[in-house]
């Protein structure tokens, strides 16, 4: 009767350790508990000795759970890190783009100022030849000193129409330049836009690892108070078996004394 109690009590404690830690070995948990428990015959008492032993079990889960808890400290200190990078690279986009955006204003303004000054060199040299013709006309007898000097404003106004015809061709390169620099600012923008997706896409991410995160902490707590709950009805369910053996020790005739139940738990949780 004896043999076939021990055998029952071991699938018993057996099934309760695999559920009570189930991310450990059974290996690892009996040289933890062997090295932070003692034997009664150590100078302890009994309940201290039990104590002591569900001491060493509950260490085991508080450990894993640190592990997981600083493993998702080190990835949420990385995504912190890696958004910082981003907003310091959108500011410098900032910067470069307010930067080009001052430069074709200047340069802008300065092809009006440009336009401008032709414009009025343009008019000026039309006025010029309207008063030498109105003089040529009132003076006919000055026939030949006007000619050379209508030549000579011919000269001029040559000269001047091919220095126009330069600048305009110097302002449709600049304008084919501000076209081009206009596009660049199209691609930074476009390029600010799609850091700005990204940070707000790793944002994103960052909250659903935290939720995750929150959320398994909660189950391994309530996990921990159900094994807790368990351990409390076995220890008291051996106590009472332990008292139901004691009163049947006394009923019948003197016997060898059997081992108390709790000394039995605890050799056979050695041997596991």
């Amino acid at each position: 009767m004896e043999t076939t109690f021990n055998k029952t009590t071991n699938k018993g404690m057996n099934k309760w350790i695999k559920k009570l830690i189930p991310h450990v070995h059974q290996q690892e948990l009996t040289e933890t508990a062997e090295q932070q428990t003692a034997s009664p015959e150590q100078g302890l008492s009994l309940d201290e000795y039990c104590e002591q032993t569900n001491q060493a079990l509950l260490m085991i889960p508080e450990l894993e759970f640190h592990k997981i808890l600083g493993e998702k400290e080190e990835q949420t200190a990385k995504l912190e890190k890696e958004k910082g990078a981003l907003l310091e690279e959108v500011e410098q986009l900032k910067q470069l783009l307010q930067v080009q955006k001052n430069d074709a204003n200047l340069q802008k303004g300065f092809f009006q100022a440009e336009l401008a000054k032709q414009a009025g060199i343009q008019k000026e040299a039309s006025l010029k030849i309207q008063m030498f013709e109105m003089a040529l006309a009132t003076e006919r007898n000055q026939c030949e000193e006007m000619a050379i000097v209508l030549a000579q404003l011919i000269e001029d106004n040559l000269y001047m129409e091919t220095s126009l015809s330069q600048k305009n061709e110097d302002l449709q390169h600049k304008s084919r330049f501000l076209v081009e620099k206009e596009s660049e600012n199209a691609g930074l923008v476009a390029a600010l836009n799609q850091a700005k997706e990204d940070l707000e896409n790793e944002r994103c991410q960052w909250m659903e690892e935290k939720s995750s995160l929150l959320e398994s902490l909660n189950e391994d707590k309530m996990a921990h108070e159900e094994e807790k709950v368990v351990e409390t009805a076995l220890m008291d369910r051996m106590s009472d078996l332990e008292r139901q053996m004691d009163q049947i020790d006394a009923k019948e005739p003197k016997k060898p004394k059997r081992k108390s139940l709790r000394k039995r738990f605890l050799q056979l949780f050695r041997r596991t």
